[in-house]
């Protein structure tokens, strides 16, 4: 009996994997495009992590069975999201399909019986944050962030003048702002992992919302305390000037990419139990 109710994830995986490997080559176009992407913009590489934390979140996130209407659910959305992808290449936007595929992804976890719903919603953190919405707010955002790293004794801030934008001052020079500053793309990491942490402890689908929330306020003073340290160390000389723009540019994603490894530790729960060592295990006979 034990042997056979193991089966049937093993079972459903197998059956995945020709499925998958289909998918792939449907959607390669906007995947290779997405590879560009973090190749060229280092910002949006923290969510590299994001397919591994799935893959961990599934182990411990998987249902008895499949919803009722889970088959059709998963056919509607890769029909809508190829549709999409032909769309966006005839338009020259392959770029918009990247939402269609990752939402593809989303419901094909949840309707297969793959991963729960919690999971399901955390594939969405796969898409790194848009361009469009990380510059929604500059350069107002960053400006407030420069200007609270800027309290600290020893830094400065110089408000855009004409073509240039705000500036972190330092004691050898200036280090340019950018939206990134801003710190929608760190919001976005940490609440992903905080979803994550909530939902490998055998958190409800609310404790992982309010996870999100609470990951999303972190990232308000940790940009600050990003933007001092680099500051400081330029003033101090240990960080050269040059180097503090490119350090700039990765310190987000480091974090989110760190903060992803580290939830390797956590032991998952399954079932709201922490699942024990199988030589732990007692035999129950069947």
């Amino acid at each position: 009996m034990a042997a056979g109710s193991s089966d049937g994830p093993s079972a459903s995986l197998r059956r995945s994997l020709p499925l998958g490997l289909a998918l792939l080559i449907a959607f390669s176009p906007v995947l290779i495009d997405l590879g560009r992407h973090i190749v060229a913009t280092p910002w949006a590489r923290g969510a590299l992590v994001f397919p591994w934390l799935v893959f961990l979140a599934a182990r411990a996130d998987r249902p008895d069975r499949p919803p009722a209407s889970g088959r059709r659910w998963v056919a509607l959305a890769l029909g809508a999201a190829l549709v999409f992808q032909l769309l966006a290449i005839g338009g020259d936007a392959i770029r918009i399909a990247r939402v269609g595929v990752a939402a593809a992804v989303a419901i094909g976890l949840w309707g297969s019986g793959l991963a729960g719903p919690r999971t399901a919603l955390l594939a969405l953190w796969l898409l790194p944050v848009p361009s469009f919405a990380v510059e929604a707010l500059s350069p107002g955002l960053e400006t407030a962030k420069g200007r609270l790293a800027a309290l600290w004794p020893g830094l400065g801030m110089s408000d855009p003048v004409g073509l240039s934008g705000p500036a972190l001052v330092t004691g050898q020079g200036a280090i340019a702002l950018t939206p990134l500053e801003g710190g929608v793309v760190l919001a976005a990491g940490l609440a992903g992992l905080l979803w994550a942490r909530a939902l490998l402890r055998g958190g409800s689908l609310g404790r992982c919302s309010a996870g999100a929330v609470i990951g999303a306020v972190m990232a308000i003073p940790l940009q600050i305390v990003v933007l001092v340290a680099l500051g400081q160390g330029v003033s101090s000389g240990w960080l050269p000037l040059d180097l503090a723009r490119p350090m700039l540019d990765l310190a987000g994603p480091l974090l989110v990419v760190a903060g992803g490894l580290g939830l390797t530790l956590l032991r998952p729960v399954h079932g709201g139990r922490t699942e024990r060592p199988a030589a732990r295990r007692r035999s129950v006979p069947c």
